[in-house]
């Protein structure tokens, strides 16, 4: 996560409501378009979300229920697509040593996925049960 993703997203966990753009650009003292362009990427992360409001022309952005789990997707998804990168990589390469250090690297990636999957419902049994 950048710099000013973090801050975007430490202040929408400090803050009582959604904010707008204009309150991240006055909150954190910096661009429009910076703001735009991190919003969008914790949205794509499954962690904020935007809303309307009634006779409002902006948008505001609120944290999605669960976040933590929807950061553990998302590094999950990262990781898919490495230990894939390095499975094919191991399979067009013929000298056995370097396939063997590949191989030892796609394990790693392979348990990698494994524990992430746990955390992950680690997380959301532990989110479902503070909703109780």
């Amino acid at each position: 996560m950048s710099r000013i993703m973090g801050q975007i997203w430490a202040v929408l966990i400090l803050s009582d409501e959604a904010l707008c753009a204009s309150d991240l650009v006055d909150v954190l003292s910096i661009s429009k378009g910076s703001v735009s362009t991190n919003i969008r990427t914790l949205e794509s992360m499954g962690v904020l979300e935007r809303r309307s409001r009634i006779g409002a022309r902006q948008e505001y952005f609120y944290i999605t229920s669960n976040p933590y789990s929807a950061l553990i997707h998302a590094q999950i998804a990262r990781v898919d697509r490495t230990k894939q990168i390095v499975s094919d990589a191991r399979a067009r390469i013929s000298k056995p040593a370097t396939r063997s250090k590949l191989a030892e690297f796609e394990r790693f990636y392979g348990v990698l996925h494994e524990k992430l999957f746990l955390v992950a419902d680690e997380l959301k049994a532990t989110s479902e049960d503070a909703d109780k």
